[in-house]
């Protein structure tokens, strides 16, 4: 009986094991940013104000988080866009981008946006940007292209692996010295089995 506990526990341990510690390895985000102003408007503004986004990608759930600060709009901010187009081209709108303060002035995160494969393949082609519209100029004051921060091996690609959380780790600890554990014990167990057997 206490052999057939032991290697049931040791079974769901390893099982608990296998779930856990690749999922460490699977979370992967790349992070794009953006310069917002007039001159980057197709025709171009004559704007003094300026803009900046951050847009982090989860390539888990295909979801895009969105940072914008602007500042200086000649009126007040109507709508914050992702739109589809190379620079010096209009596209279509992707997303409207959630949370936009009406004011001239601000900073906000968006709600998550979805994005397809189409999109997310767009985007890491540098052809998606942050649009801020307000009432004086409705097709937008001042853009930005969305392109790929320099990660830190300098490759370019932008693409970080979060390291594990400290709970993460102690749980992955934890599975791992339950694991060893039990395989002790059904190591022990069966010594004494095989002596048994031979005496």
């Amino acid at each position: 009986m206490k052999k057939f506990s032991y290697l049931t526990a040791a079974l769901v341990v390893f099982s608990l094991a296998a779930i856990a510690i690749p999922g460490q390895a699977k979370a992967d985000t790349i992070m794009f940013t953006a310069t917002l102003s007039g001159a980057n408007e197709v025709t171009p503004i004559n704007s003094t104000a300026i803009g900046s986004a951050v847009a982090v990608l989860d390539t888990i759930s295909d979801q895009l988080f969105v940072t914008v600060d602007f500042s200086g709009l000649e009126s007040i901010a109507s709508a914050a866009t992702i739109q589809v187009g190379a620079p010096g081209t209009n596209g279509p709108v992707v997303s409207l981008l959630a949370g936009l303060p009406f004011a001239a002035s601000g900073s906000f995160t968006a709600l998550p946006v979805n994005l397809t494969p189409l999109q997310i393949s767009e985007l890491e082609s540098s052809l998606l940007y942050v649009n801020i519209h307000d009432t004086t100029l409705p097709a937008g004051e001042i853009r930005g292209q969305l392109v790929s921060a320099t990660s830190s091996t300098g490759t370019g690609t932008g693409s970080t692996v979060p390291e594990p959380s400290t709970g993460s780790l102690i749980f992955t600890g934890a599975i791992v010295a339950a694991l060893a554990l039990c395989l002790r014990k059904l190591k022990a167990a069966f010594k004494r089995r095989l002596n048994s057997g031979i005496a």
